[in-house]
């Protein structure tokens, strides 16, 4: 039972660790250009797209899912029919999941696995 004690502390921190982790990242490839230092779509870019890009913590609009995954999805495919959202697909997996997780926490929750079925990306 002294496991429980030590490992829920070393989980919690490891998952804040992945979170800024995202957010270094997040900013070092550029995701702030279209969405801003926040990720609430307001970007020096955002003015000149159409569409604008999205307030990340707005769940209502993920075409790929809301989730860790199906944000990663989107980092490394590109929204298709978005004419905005690029691909970045020499992004690491890792990387873009350490992404998602930064975006997830900007939704207020900490994550879910997989593809939310009818959510918006």
């Amino acid at each position: 039972m002294i496991w429980i004690g030590v490992l829920i502390p070393l989980a919690a921190a490891a998952c804040t660790d992945r979170v800024a982790r995202g957010r270094e990242l997040y900013a070092k490839h550029g995701c702030a250009v279209c969405h801003g230092s926040n990720g609430r779509g307001d970007g020096p870019a955002a003015r000149t797209l159409t569409p604008p890009p999205r307030d990340l913590a707005d769940e209502r609009h993920y075409k790929e899912g809301s989730s860790e995954d199906g944000i990663a999805a989107s980092i490394r495919h590109g929204v298709s029919g978005s004419g905005t959202m690029p691909a970045f697909p020499n992004l690491s997996q890792d990387d873009a999941q350490a992404i998602g997780a930064w975006i997830v926490s900007l939704q207020g929750k900490t994550g879910s696995p997989g593809k939310q079925p009818g959510v918006g990306g």
